[in-house]
Parts: structure tokens; sequence; C-alpha cells
């Protein structure tokens, strides 16, 4: 549960230079008073109710609601509310209070598919992204899925992390299996990164901004460094939304072929180590864009999934 947590620390004092935004960012996610004591009631919450519902079904002759093993993603009446206070210039002593909240969400969604979760602006799609990737934590319900899934967020409104080093440490940080430099480079190419970077991924200059990298680069970096890294469950929120037509379709591409194959297909050391994959590999993508949700293998609106 603390997983996406303890990453986000880790990033907010990975640039040292900045030491004091660092300090200010911990704080905002740590908070210990708040945050970690919202997460202990979330999860004694999602506790008591599956025990509830599994106890109910039981004694009703099924044989429980609830299995915490199965390969899915599971959200029951799951609500988030929020208050923002936007203080006017001027009007310092009645700031007005901005309100946002997503309806209650139950769903059940089966691993091993590229999913499109679509509606318009404010329908809440970015709010349900970070609930699932432990960003947030719901007002109600809860949400759940295996615990042993690596799951990583990708969030078009966050800038891609990176750390002072060569694109090869950057991209092999943080991965299970040792890849070699041609399956690297071989997937970067398919993604469509520059040849700039392709060509010279040991000696290639990165600083913990990105500075010196195209977006699309650093963006389709950002992707690969998750795929490279054995994920679960890849969150893409917006992200493919502000990438070119040619570069979402590269994307969707592999991440097709990484859900059907239950692995990818240019990561050929790892699939000897492992004999294949078994596990199902599940990608989920908030989107407003036709060519993408017509791409992926099943569209959810979240008008289908509100109550």
């Amino acid at each position: 549960e603390f997983g996406g947590l303890t990453g986000a620390i880790f990033q907010a004092v990975f640039d040292l230079m900045k030491g004091y935004a660092s300090v200010v960012k911990i704080s905002e996610l740590f908070n210990t008073s708040t945050r970690r004591q919202k997460l202990k009631i979330g999860l004694e919450r999602r506790s008591r109710l599956v025990e509830l519902a599994n106890k109910k079904a039981k004694e009703g002759g099924g044989g429980g609601l609830y299995d915490d093993t199965k390969e899915e993603i599971v959200m029951h009446d799951v609500s988030y509310e929020h208050e923002q206070i936007q203080r006017e210039e001027g009007n310092e002593n009645k700031p007005p209070i901005e309100r946002f909240e997503i309806p209650r969400i139950s769903a059940v969604i089966e691993a091993g598919s590229v999913i499109a979760l679509t509606g318009s602006g404010s329908t809440g799609k970015t709010t349900l992204m970070r609930i699932m990737a432990r960003h947030y934590i719901p007002t109600q319900g809860w949400v759940s899925y295996p615990d042993y899934w690596r799951v990583r967020l990708l969030d078009a409104m966050d800038p891609p992390y990176f750390f002072k080093g060569t694109m090869m440490e950057n991209l092999k940080f943080g991965n299970v299996h040792d890849h070699t430099d041609r399956e690297i480079t071989e997937l970067l190419e398919e993604l469509g990164v520059s040849s700039n970077i392709t060509d010279n991924l040991a000696d290639y200059p990165v600083n913990s901004k990105g500075e010196g990298l195209s977006f699309s680069d650093a963006a389709l970096c950002s992707i690969a460094r998750c795929l490279l890294s054995s994920v679960d469950l890849m969150l893409i929120s917006n992200l493919l939304d502000v990438l070119s037509d040619g570069f979402a379709q590269n994307v969707m591409k592999v991440l097709r072929d990484m859900t059907t194959h239950r692995k990818l297909s240019y990561l050929r050391s790892e699939n000897a180590q492992v004999g294949g994959f078994h596990k199902p590999k599940t990608v989920i993508i908030s989107t407003k864009k036709a060519l993408i949700a017509d791409t992926a293998e099943t569209k959810i609106g979240m008008s289908d999934i509100c109550k």
C-alpha cells in the first residue's frame, strides 16, 4: 500500500540541488498526521467490507464474493471528494472554495489487456487513475488488486523523472532483470525515440530536470523505463493525448504486444530467464482521443462505471 508513496518520496529527494523544494514536497506527500492515518482507515474499511461481503455470500450457499488472489482490479463503491481554496487577489478574506468530486464507482476489470478509460474533461479520469495507483485515498470504498503486482503511474501533469547520469543508467534503474543494451535499444526504436539518443545510450547525459530532451523523448523514455521494470499494472493518465498521433500509435503497438503475449518480444534475455511470463499484464490509459480509445482492446466510459 505504501509503494507509490515511497516512490514519490524517493523522487522528491533525488535532486539534492533543490533541497528546500524537496522538503516541502516530502511534507505534502508523507504528512504522518493525516495521510498515514487515512491509509490505515482505508485499509481497515476495505477489510471489514470484504469480510462482511464474503460472509453473507457464503451464508447464502455461495463461495464468497471476493478473492484476493485473482488477477483483477476490483473497485467497490469508490468515491472521492476534495475541496481546494483558491484565493483571489484583493479578496483574500473570503476565498472561494472549489469543490471536486467523483461519484460512486464500482467495477471489476480483468487483467491482461490494454484498456482505454474514456470521458470528457472533469469526469474524474485522472483522479480515478491516481486512486488506482494509491496516490489518492478514496473518501469511500476501496480499490484492490494482488499485492505482488508492480504498479506504475505516468501522469501528463507530472514531469518525467530522471536522475543525473546517462540515459542507459536511467533506463536500467529499478529493473528486475538484466536487459542487454541491444534489447533496450530495440525497445526505444520501436517506441520512436530519437536516433541521437538510441545511438548513444551509454554516454547520453541526462540531468534531473531532463533538460535537453524533447517532450516526446522524455515521455517515451519514461514509458520504456516502466516496461523494463516488468510492470504488471501500468497506468497512463492523459500522457498519450499530448503526444503526436505517430508516437501514440507506436506506444499502443508496444503495449498491445506486451498484454497479448504477457511479455515484450524485444526482451529476449528476460523471457529466457523466466521461461516466458505467466502473469497477465494490464495497461489502463485515460484519454479523450478517439485514435487511442479505438486502438485499445477494451473501452470503459466513466459514465458506464459511475453509479
